[in-house]
């Protein structure tokens, strides 16, 4: 009886000890698939976020040609900037940009040059310094635009020139106040300005003591 008790124990115990080391092995397997469960699903994540920026270059390319086909090149030029290296659609941007800026270049100088010829300097100017901010690498518009800011200067002296002549320095002073931002650092038309200050003050001066002097006369 003892033998058997003890045979029987010895069973129980191999059970036992066998149970335990299987779920051992069922949890380490467990485990085991939720780390690759987890490593699938940040893999198509990562697959996903890479779709979507090609989807992106795919669409922003769409988007140039709905500008293009509308006329709109500095929109479309700003579009083609924004498709990234890892777009399937980038080498594609990159060939299309050229032709992209060769047409923005020639809608921007020829409505600059529009909008010169209709005396509004403002928008002339701003129309080509635009032009010069997408497209610093071309040494033919900045050219264009040192050309027309000198233009615009020659033709709002001589416009005050005339009012001044017309209507007297007040008139051409106006002008000269409503030139352009982008003229009123120019050493002439500040020389200009300067001098109808100080005749301005002057004849200010000279006005207060022609005043006093009238205030005056009946004490003296």
């Amino acid at each position: 009886l003892f033998h058997i008790a003890a045979s029987a124990g010895i069973v129980i115990f191999a059970i036992l000890v066998g149970g335990a080391a299987a779920s051992k092995i069922a949890n380490t397997g467990t485990s085991s698939n939720t780390v690759s469960v987890s490593s699938a699903a940040q893999e198509t994540t990562r697959a996903s976020s890479v779709a979507a920026v090609v989807d992106d270059g795919e669409r922003l390319y769409e988007l140039d040609s709905a500008y293009e086909s509308t006329g709109d090149y500095a929109k479309a030029l700003d579009t083609l900037s924004q498709i990234l290296p890892s777009s399937a659609k980038y080498a594609d941007a990159i060939e299309k940009t050229a032709s992209v800026k060769a047409a923005y270049y020639n809608v921007a100088t020829n409505n600059s040059a529009a909008a010169y010829n209709a005396g509004n300097y403002d928008s002339a100017i701003q129309i080509l310094s635009d032009a010069v901010e997408r497209m610093p690498e071309s040494a033919e518009l900045a050219v264009a635009y040192d050309h027309l800011l000198t233009d615009c200067k020659n033709a709002l002296l001589a416009n005050a020139e005339s009012c001044n002549s017309a209507s007297g320095w007040k008139a051409a002073l106006d002008v000269l106040n409503n030139a352009p931002a982008q003229l009123k650092s120019d050493a002439d038309i500040l020389e200009i300005l300067i001098c109808r200050l100080e005749f301005t003050m002057l004849v200010l001066m000279r006005i207060n003591i022609s005043r006093l002097a009238w205030k005056l006369s009946p004490i003296i």
